[in-house]
């Protein structure tokens, strides 16, 4: 696994900071991965963003502790319990719970196959015999930059959940829609195949994580990627070995 958050320059401007999370869980046989975007018209998005990430990923290991169950039925329980913890924390700070905002999106690798969860915008992308899906559905407002959130009073009741096999998965990548203009033909909302190409062929260099990490980082900060995209990019990929 290879991921990054990096501040847009319209955030970096405004001073509001990274809005993005990302990370990933990982035991023998199974994989969890999540990335989020804390709204930026919200006070509390980007730590929305975090607290969500950690509520969903720290269920999934330990409910993946016991036995492996159902896939969707482990995301769905993972992303409640984000929406519990953003809950939370807005009652402990007597804070309005859309302070917190933010989407997130999830992703489930086990033996049994591949399971997405989505709440909001951003996209998961899976590679399989050369080809590259989207997986899910994103949610899309009436306007242009509007999104669901999983602070939204029922936004449970939108999620988006995808299951199928894994096998001839070759990558996976999750990315937040700050990515999107790069990454997709948004005339048809369509995997763009050189963008990923380019980052399966990245991830494949003959060097440390930690090294292509820090790669990461500096691409998604370049001038070259600034220039199509202001906001906060995230993009988190997974590949077998």
């Amino acid at each position: 696994m290879v991921g990054a958050s990096v501040e847009g320059s319209r955030h970096r401007a405004a001073g509001l900071g990274c809005g993005d999370a990302h990370g990933w869980v990982q035991a023998e046989g199974w994989l969890g991965l999540a990335v989020a975007d804390g709204a930026g018209s919200a006070q509390l998005g980007a730590r929305g963003a975090r607290l969500a990430i950690q509520a969903a990923l720290g269920v999934l290991e330990e409910d993946l502790s016991e036995p492996l169950g159902n896939g969707e039925g482990l995301l769905q329980g993972a992303m409640e319990a984000a929406r519990r913890r953003l809950e939370a924390e807005a009652l402990e700070h007597q804070c309005p719970l859309p302070e917190f905002a933010t989407t997130l999106l999830l992703a489930l690798l086990t033996p049994h196959g591949l399971t997405t969860a989505q709440i909001g915008d951003g996209a998961i992308v899976a590679r399989q015999e050369g080809v590259w899906r989207r997986l899910g559905e994103a949610h899309k407002g009436e306007h242009a930059n509007e999104t669901l959130f999983l602070s939204t009073c029922d936004s449970l009741r939108h999620l988006s959940l995808h299951t199928e096999p894994a096998s001839g998965l070759e990558a996976l990548v999750l990315l937040t829609d700050g990515l999107e203009p790069l990454a997709f033909d948004l005339g048809r909302a369509q995997p763009h195949p050189p963008f990923f190409e380019a980052l399966y062929r990245f991830i494949h260099r003959d060097q440390e994580p930690i090294l292509l990490q820090a790669q990461l980082r500096g691409e998604l900060c370049s001038q070259a990627i600034e220039a199509r995209t202001d906001d906060d990019k995230t993009l988190l990929i997974a590949v077998p070995y």
